[in-house]
């Protein structure tokens, strides 16, 4: 267990988390199972020490079980990251702001692993707001980058109907 940050590894459900594992259940069925985000128990996978089976190759022998690094972030972390650099670029950031930055990008993810949860986009949403308005010099050019960087909310149903 990683320096007990693990929410797997602290949860009741822990045990047979580790099982299902161990018999070769994928990191996707499980995390429906056990109502947990796929990246979640993706990182729970990697550290938790638990013997996965072997996978077969083409001519029916096991074969070792190449490693994966995938990387977790996803789009509101992406995007987020993005409008930083931007500002950055832009020289609307400094040092001053890192707390502000930490903060946006500690909400994108959470927004990322938990994406119906609404108090965390309000959060996420006026935080990308603070932080542009850090130094806001109301400069057109600017504001239209910055729109195109931003992720826009909703969800995929929304825009269907």
């Amino acid at each position: 267990m990683a320096k007990n940050h693990c929410s797997v590894c602290r949860s009741a459900n822990a045990s047979a988390v580790n099982r299902h594992l161990a018999a070769g259940k994928s990191v996707r069925s499980l995390a429906q199972v056990f109502d947990i985000s796929r990246s979640t128990l993706g990182r729970h996978a990697a550290h938790a020490n638990v013997d996965r089976p072997a996978a077969m190759d083409a001519t029916g022998k096991f074969a070792a079980t190449p490693i994966v690094v995938v990387d977790i972030q996803a789009r509101n972390r992406i995007a987020a990251d993005a409008t930083i650099t931007a500002l950055r670029s832009a020289g609307r950031l400094e040092l001053i702001d890192s707390a502000r930055i930490a903060m946006l990008q500690t909400l994108a993810d959470g927004v990322d692993a938990d994406p119906v949860n609404a108090s965390l986009w309000r959060e996420y949403r006026a935080a990308e707001t603070a932080l542009r308005e850090v130094t806001d010099d109301g400069t057109d050019e600017l504001a239209e980058i910055l729109s195109r960087l931003s992720t826009p909310v909703g969800d995929a149903e929304d825009k269907e109907s």
